[in-house]
C-alpha cells in the first residue's frame, strides 16, 4: 500500500502520517503557502483560544492537520523554536549587552521562514549564520553569532552536542567571510494553555570557536534523526551573557579577530573511536 502524499515533499513518503498543529488563520495560510506547496490542511476545525504553533501567540486557533512525514513534521515544529530563540536572544542582547557596548548591535541575517522540501544532490555549505554583530557608526561587521536551541539549561547538560554538519557550517562561514564566530545556546521552556502550549526563553549562554575546540570530547552517533553524527563538548566552555558584555567593552572582538588571523580557523572536532 502506497503511503500518503507528504504535503511538504509533494509526493508519497514513507512514515507519512497525520501531523497535528494548533494554528491561527494567518499562520495556517503561511504554512500552507510556504511549506506545504499551497496544499490546504486535510482537517481544520474546533475554534479555541490558545497558543499558536507557529507565531507562539495566544490567539483564536484551530486544530489543523496535514499529511507529513516524520522529518517534515520535525522541521515544521522547529520553525517556532527558531523564532522564539531569535527573539529571546535579541531581547537579552538589548537588555544585558547593549548598555555596556551601545556601539555594537546584532543584525539578524538568517530569518526563520517556512520552506517546502527541496531535494539537493549535495548539501550546500552555509554562507551566513543567524546574527551578525555590527559596529553601529561604521556599519563594519565584527563577528557572527549562531544560535542553538534546546530544552536543557547548561547546568543540566553532561555534554553540549552539535551536529558535525552544523560545526562545518560555522567554520565555512568563518572561512568565507574572515570573521570569527560565537555560538549561543538558548534554553526554552514550555508554558501550557491546554490543549495548547508555547515556548519561552529561559536562559542563554555563549562560547567562541576557540573555546569549543579546546572543549571537544568526542564524536557520537545520534540515536534518532537518521543517526547523524554529533560532536560533544564540555559545557563549561559556555559563559553568561553579562561576561560577554564586559569582554566586548574591553575589546574582546578585536582580540578574537587577531587570534583568528594569527592562528587560523580552529578545528572544532576530530574523529574519535568508541
Amino acid at each position: 500500500m502506497q503511503p500518503p502524499i507528504c504535503a511538504r515533499h509533494g509526493k508519497p513518503v514513507r512514515n507519512t502520517q497525520l501531523a497535528t498543529f494548533f494554528l491561527c488563520d494567518d499562520c495556517c495560510e503561511e504554512l500552507s503557502r510556504l511549506a506545504c506547496r499551497s496544499e490546504p490542511p486535510v482537517f481544520r476545525e474546533f475554534d479555541l483560544i490558545g497558543f499558536c504553533g507557529l507565531c507562539n501567540e495566544s490567539r483564536c486557533v484551530k486544530l489543523t492537520q496535514w499529511y507529513l512525514c516524520e522529518d517534515c513534521q520535525r522541521v515544521i515544529n522547529s520553525y517556532r523554536l527558531g523564532r522564539v530563540a531569535a527573539e529571546y536572544a535579541l531581547q537579552q542582547w538589548n537588555t544585558i549587552v547593549t548598555p555596556l557596548v551601545p556601539h555594537i548591535y546584532l543584525k539578524q541575517v538568517d530569518i526563520v521562514q517556512p520552506q517546502q522540501y527541496e531535494r539537493r544532490r549535495k548539501r550546500e555549505p552555509a554562507k551566513q549564520l543567524d546574527f551578525l554583530a555590527v559596529e553601529r557608526a561604521s556599519d563594519q561587521p565584527l563577528f557572527w553569532l549562531e544560535l542553538k536551541t534546546g530544552r536543557n539549561a547548561l547546568s543540566d547538560m553532561r555534554t553540549f552536542q552539535l551536529d558535525k554538519s552544523d560545526c562545518d557550517d560555522v567554520l565555512n562561514v568563518v572561512k568565507v567571510t574572515g570573521l570569527p564566530a560565537l555560538l549561543c545556546h538558548v534554553c526554552v521552556a514550555q508554558e501550557f494553555q491546554p490543549p495548547t502550549s508555547r515556548f519561552i526563553g529561559a536562559g542563554i549562554w555563549w562560547t567562541d570557536i576557540f573555546a569549543m575546540r579546546d572543549s571537544f570530547i568526542e564524536i557520537r552517533r545520534r540515536r534518532f534523526d537518521s543517526g547523524k553524527e554529533a560532536a560533544h563538548f564540555d559545557p563549561t566552555c559556555f559563559r553568561e551573557l553579562n561576561v560577554l558584555a564586559k569582554m566586548l567593552s574591553q575589546g574582546y572582538h578585536f582580540a578574537l579577530q587577531w587570534r583568528l588571523a594569527r592562528e587560523g580557523i580552529p578545528q572544532l572536532y576530530r574523529e574519535t573511536k568508541r
